[in-house]
Formats: structure tokens, sequence, C-alpha cells
């Protein structure tokens, strides 16, 4: 009866075990389940959060410039010239050329010797400083600005200047930006690129009228077989000059107008 009583008790608990078991099975189930719900209306919450911050992002932008996120060239942005012109007072402007790594401030002095070898910050420096012609207007409002900077094998300063003479690169990247210290923006549209002697010519900064400015242009871009010369009348052009070494003194030179 004993032995009966203890088989029985060990049965029954062995039942118990079995029981816990399930339960716990079917609670692990539940568990994953619900997981998997939340999971999914936790996902939902993000998308919709994201959507809504994408939405709002783009109202910003269109605050900002007047264009949404799909349509805006480039994000506004403006370089901070009260710090750079505590650092140098010479500095008159900012290129930057985007899908290339020309991104530079841009100085000017009373000569075009001086920043072929001195650096932003005053000291000697082989790579120079990206600067204007000494004889164009700083804020380049004359009929032909001029910006000189030097071709580095590190590939800085305006040694992306040579790659706009491959014609597929060229068209991919046809957009400037030149910034300038009250806060102006100019966007210029790139005609012609091409390697050129360093004649006096191409320096020219004097014009009676614009009607000089179209066939200027023309004679200047003459070399480039990709070129795109203007429909419309000229205001401003604008030449950025680096070295080239397809021939004694050679330039590459790329043109560009105000889009």
């Amino acid at each position: 009866m004993n032995r009966w009583k203890e088989n029985l008790g060990t049965k029954k608990r062995t039942g118990d075990g079995a029981a816990r078991w399930a339960r716990r099975i079917f609670c692990a189930f539940l568990i994953v389940i619900g997981c998997l719900v939340l999971a999914d209306g936790v996902g939902d919450a993000v998308r919709r959060a994201e959507n809504r911050d994408s939405q709002s992002e783009g109202n910003v932008e269109q605050n900002l410039s007047g264009k949404s996120d799909s349509d805006a060239s480039e994000p506004i942005w403006q370089p901070d010239f009260a710090v750079l012109k505590c650092q140098n007072a010479d500095v008159i402007a900012w290129i930057r050329i985007p899908g290339t790594h020309i991104d530079e401030p841009i100085v000017q002095t009373s000569d075009n010797e001086s920043y072929r070898s001195i650096g932003l910050d005053g000291k000697p420096d082989p790579a120079g400083t990206v600067f204007l012609d000494c004889e164009s207007a700083p804020d380049a409002s004359d009929f032909h600005s001029i910006f000189y900077g030097h071709h580095m094998k590190d590939g800085s300063r305006f040694s992306e200047l040579v790659r706009l003479k491959d014609e597929d690169f060229f068209q991919k990247h046809r957009t400037a930006y030149l910034y300038f210290p009250d806060g102006k923006r100019r966007t210029l549209r790139l005609i012609a690129a091409l390697t050129a002697g360093s004649q006096g010519e191409r320096r020219r900064t004097e014009f009676a009228d614009r009607s000089e400015m179209h066939p200027y242009i023309e004679e200047m871009t003459e070399g480039c077989r990709f070129r795109e010369l203007p429909d419309e009348e000229v205001s401003h052009l604008y030449s950025f000059v680096t070295c080239s070494y397809e021939f004694a003194d050679a330039r590459t030179i790329v043109y560009a107008v105000d889009e």
C-alpha cells in the first residue's frame, strides 16, 4: 500500500511536470506572437515618424530656398567670413564646384605673386592659396574675373580643373558657386575647359561694353571641342586657371558665365 502510494505520488509529480512544460511552451508561444505584433507596430510607428520628419525637412528646405529637396541644386550654405577674415584679411570669396575637391577660400592682394607660395595662414606653403587676379574687382563685378590656383599632386587647390577637359566629366560638373562676404552667392555655368598658353590677352579685364564680350569668349574658348557658347549677352566671364604640362608654360583654363 505504501509502495502504491509512493508510485502514485511519483506519477502525479510526473503529470505536474508535463503540465508545467506545456504551460511554459504555451506562454513562450504567446510571448513570441506578442513580440512580433509589437515589432510590427513599432516599425509602422518608426516609418510614420520618418515620413513626418522627411516632410518636415522638405518644408524647412522649401522655406529657406524656395525649392523642395528634389529640385534644390545645392544646400543652403555660407562660409564663415568673419572667422576667415580674422585668419586672413585678404579673403574676398569662396569657390565650390560640387562633385570635385575644389572647395576653397579665395584671396586677393596687390600682386599676382604673393599667394603662389603663401598659405591662407600667411606662412610659406608650396600649395599657395587660390587667388583672384589683382586687376579684377574683388566682388567679381567687372566683365572678367580671373582666379588662379596651383595644380598639386595631392589633388588640392585647382588640380581637378584638369579633369574638366574630359568631356564626360565636364558634362557632369557644369555648376560652380562663388560665395561673398556680403552673403551673396553666384551660380555659374561652366562653358568650356581647355589647354592654352599664357598670352596676355587671356588676362584682359577691361571691355568697352557687353558687346565685346561674346567675340572675346568665342576667341578664348576656340580650342575646346565641346564648348557651349552662351546664346544671350554676357555680363560677366569667369576664368579658373591652373598649370598644365602639355607644352612649355601651358595652362588649363575653365571658363564660366552666370547661370
